[in-house]
């Protein structure tokens, strides 16, 4: 399969089913709900897993989040720093570095995000590479040539998204209606699929949760 194909997939089931061929309701539009609605799902599932690595300076506490970034798995410190780093809350991060540390050589042991940054405590005293795992939210937009980066299994859900939101354009929002149910209980089913791929499923929440 070429890239793009499946792009051109969901394309044209979405123009041969409502019959859009309006030149208000074009190509870029689809592909706009496209990426709209891979998005969602993304976010929701947790479906698109990614890692990176952090180039750390000494005395330096904060650095730009990965393309992307969603949601942390794990920051995996260099093998000579054995103690774990934990994600905490920007406010206990707020309470805990007003404490005075005395260690003349510090590693961090916890990390806090913020407005697209991460910023570790204690600061790092040396240089070194942290790798990151984490999950992401797409990073490029669908076309005629770019596949979505949700898993091609989740093609089905992309395309009832489209639907729902392209419909009401057509003024068909019974139509709209039926697609939305049919995207929200597919969605809870690739939550559940998705769930069992990891092995701790409490990462991934149904939408009664």
């Amino acid at each position: 399969m070429a890239a793009g194909d499946r792009s051109d997939k969901i394309r044209d089931k979405v123009k041969t089913i409502t019959g859009l061929t309006e030149t208000y309701i074009n190509d870029v539009l689809i592909f706009l709900l496209l990426d709209e609605v891979q998005r969602d799902v993304a976010e929701e599932t947790l479906c698109i897993e990614s890692s990176g690595t952090i180039t750390i300076v000494a005395s330096t506490a904060s650095y730009t989040e990965p393309t992307g970034f969603f949601r942390s798995k794990k920051l995996a410190l260099p093998s000579t720093m054995i103690v774990p780093i934990t994600e905490i809350d920007y406010d206990e991060y707020d309470r805990i570095s007003k404490v005075s540390t005395t260690s003349a050589s510090q590693s961090p042991i916890y990390f806090t995000r913020w407005a697209g940054n991460v910023i570790f405590y204690p600061t790092p005293s040396t240089s070194g590479t942290y790798t990151w795992y984490f999950w992401k939210i797409p990073s490029t937009s669908t076309t005629t040539s770019v596949d979505p980066e949700t898993p091609a299994r989740m093609d089905t859900l992309l395309f009832y998204g489209v639907m729902y939101k392209i419909l009401p354009h057509k003024r068909d929002f019974k139509g709209a209606e039926y697609y939305r149910n049919l995207y929200e209980a597919e969605l809870e089913k690739q939550k559940k699929r998705q769930r069992r791929t990891k092995s701790m499923s409490n990462l991934i929440y149904s939408s009664d949760e």
